[in-house]
């Protein structure tokens, strides 16, 4: 996870930068997130309890159309996170190659959230 507001300032830095090959950059937040943990930040910005539960596969194509991704935007979604989840998607380089952006996931969720 990577707030949006990181991935504009890495781009425009880069694309700024005319000493440097670009090639692959991987980026993202300050650290990893597991899903408790982003039920945990979702806790303190909203100030009540939020619990993060398993979507079984059966319903996850579902729960993407009410999101409104279209149907082959959720079997895409759906292949995405599975690749993730099973260690299929991975970085290229080792995790001290990858850019981290500062913006932590708690301040995204409070900027969201208006606090």
């Amino acid at each position: 996870m990577v707030a949006t507001q990181d991935i504009g300032h890495v781009v425009a830095d880069l694309l700024l930068d005319t000493t440097r090959d670009h090639g692959v950059v991987e980026l993202e937040g300050p650290r990893r997130y597991a899903p408790n943990d982003v039920a945990e930040a979702l806790a303190r910005v909203l100030g009540r309890p939020v619990e993060a539960q398993i979507l079984p596969p059966s319903e996850r194509l579902s729960a993407y159309a009410q999101w409104g991704l279209t149907p082959r935007s959720a079997e895409a979604m759906s292949e995405m996170l599975a690749g993730f989840n099973s260690g299929h998607i991975v970085f290229e380089q080792s995790e001290a190659g990858t850019m981290r952006g500062p913006t932590t996931l708690e301040q995204v969720l409070a900027d969201l959230a208006g606090r």
